[in-house]
């Protein structure tokens, strides 16, 4: 079928890049923020599960980043104002929130949190953003966006809990965030999700990327996506 107008008329080329990234220098710096679903839905093994992952993910934090850690449900609270640096103190006031964390906070309103989160200022450092949720929210659409509206600045990665967990949610997230995904099961190991997706976050960006066209005279360009 021939076709006189529009994009497919013209020829295309799709052009893939795959760095060779044999031996990758894990990052000893970013900024790390846990963004935790304490919702009602969250009781029981999901938010004993949640609190094994945090513990995990806290206790193993290069030594010169910075963190935060959110919790929400109807409402959000943030243990610091802004993300600070990981130190001894710090440490152990995000562990005492761990500790006494149960899923007391009502209902699932994931936006408001991401946005308070995705909004703030980027310290000059690559910043990851880690959600661990159970749930599905009625917006999903809206989250799956917002992430996408800042995914220059910051990767989202995601940790959903349980059997009852929205994949395509998890996954949408994931996919506007440019980070990866990580599932268990109310009765799965949690520590090799959590290196994965640590390891994950921790190496480090490729930035300033610039792809330069060698093209015979009268042939031009239109790159897509720009």
């Amino acid at each position: 079928m021939y076709i006189s107008e529009g994009l497919l008329k013209e020829d295309l080329l799709m052009v893939s890049f795959h760095p060779d990234l044999k031996q990758v220098s894990m990052s000893n710096c970013g900024e790390y923020i846990f963004i935790i679903d304490r919702s009602g839905s969250m009781n029981g093994d999901r938010i004993k599960n949640a609190k094994e992952a945090l513990l995990l993910f806290l206790k193993s934090l290069p030594q010169s980043c910075h963190f935060n850690v959110v919790s929400f449900g109807s409402e959000f609270s943030c243990l610091f104002d802004g993300s600070e640096s990981y130190t001894e103190k710090s440490l152990k006031k995000a562990l005492k929130l761990q500790k006494e964390m149960e899923a007391d906070m009502g209902g699932t309103e994931m936006y408001k949190p991401l946005e308070h989160v995705l909004k703030a200022k980027v310290k000059n450092q690559p910043r990851n953003v880690f959600l661990l949720t159970d749930g599905d929210v009625g917006n999903s659409a809206q989250v799956i966006s917002l992430i996408k509206s800042h995914c220059s600045t910051t990767r989202v990665f995601a940790l959903g809990i349980g059997e009852g967990v929205s994949t395509s949610l998890v996954k949408g997230v994931v996919r506007a965030g440019d980070g990866l995904a990580e599932f268990i099961a109310d009765d799965a190991r949690i520590q090799p999700k959590v290196v994965s997706l640590l390891k994950c976050a921790m190496q480090q960006a490729v930035t300033n990327i610039e792809v330069t066209w060698d093209l015979p005279p009268g042939v031009s360009l239109v790159s897509i996506p720009t």
